[in-house]
């Protein structure tokens, strides 16, 4: 059973609208990811300004706000960050200040941890305040940034079906109609028969309207179908020549049997038309002879040589 070959029209087809999808999905995971590494860039540098902001916040305040006055400062530089969350403890793990927006154990939550230096309550024995260190949490938010990629990647993936859709219906038509001369030649080449063997051969398939791919093949087979006009020539005229050879010895024993049977005859009379019917019969068999010689011919088969015993003898039988 031979194996199904499908239409070189569907297989461009395929092919075109297969390498569409390919590119168009490359493109959108391009994009996509692109803005998942901008995006998380854009969080570090974010956790990065605002640990810059907070560190010199506090640095400002140690000398003249007090712990108290430090924390107000803190709640105010959290007033319209809804995606930041803010919690410090001293060196005990004592909480100082804290304000979430989203639970400690947050895994879709950017963490950033440093240490601050904080003023301590003023002391009567000391004209200059003292330092504690506290360690701070810094988080932010990744949710909002979650939705805009799922969001993006909704939007990424209907875009390239509706666009792989769209180009693989402009791709089957562009290829219908790229091998519409395809469909031409088949078409005239069906019209062919053997009467458009004797027109010229340079018009039995017409590549005026054809690509220029196209024309040497158009070429070839209008030379192919001048070979089969002249051998088709040939054959007829080969024909002919047999119709007539046969038509001669076929007539003449046609009308000895006619003649032989108007009358009783004797037996010699009876033996010269056998003997002159035997003749023709010899020359009908020469050249159905001749033809199967031409026909092993034709094959590629040789031809086997014919040994003559006596050139006297065969030129008497032709002179007789």
């Amino acid at each position: 059973m031979t194996e199904k070959i499908p239409h070189l029209g569907k297989r461009l087809s395929r092919s075109l609208a297969l390498q569409t999808m390919l590119g168009l999905g490359l493109v959108c995971v391009a994009v996509y990811w692109g803005s998942l590494v901008t995006l998380a860039q854009r969080q570090q540098d974010n956790l990065d300004h605002k640990q810059a902001a907070l560190q010199h916040l506090l640095q400002e305040g140690r000398a003249s706000h007090t712990p108290s006055v430090m924390m107000h400062m803190l709640g105010d530089f959290l007033t319209g960050h809804d995606e930041l969350s803010l919690r410090m403890t001293d060196t005990h793990g004592k909480l100082l200040f804290e304000k979430l927006r989203q639970p400690l154990n947050d895994s879709r939550s950017e963490r950033r941890s440093f240490t601050v230096q904080l003023p301590l309550p003023a002391s009567p024995t000391s004209a200059q305040q003292p330092a504690s260190t506290a360690q701070v949490l810094l988080m932010l938010d990744r949710r909002p940034d979650d939705a805009l990629l799922r969001q993006l990647a909704w939007i990424l993936g209907l875009a390239a079906i509706a666009s792989s859709l769209l180009v693989s219906l402009l791709s089957a038509w562009l290829v219908r109609r790229g091998l519409a001369p395809l469909h031409s030649l088949v078409e005239q080449t069906r019209q062919l028969g053997a009467a458009d063997l004797a027109r010229d051969w340079q018009k039995r398939l017409d590549d005026s309207n054809q690509p220029q791919e196209l024309r040497p093949l158009i070429a070839q087979v209008n030379a192919l179908l001048e070979r089969l006009a002249v051998a088709y020539r040939q054959m007829e005229a080969f024909n002919a020549d047999v119709a007539h050879e046969l038509n001669t010895p076929l007539t003449t024993l046609i009308s000895s049997c006619e003649l032989a049977l108007r009358k009783p005859r004797d037996a010699e009379e009876l033996r010269d038309i056998l003997a002159s019917n035997l003749e023709d019969l010899q020359r009908m068999a020469a050249i159905v002879a001749d033809m199967l010689f031409l026909s092993h011919a034709d094959r590629g088969e040789s031809a086997h040589p014919i040994q003559v015993a006596s050139l006297a003898a065969l030129a008497s039988e032709v002179v007789e």
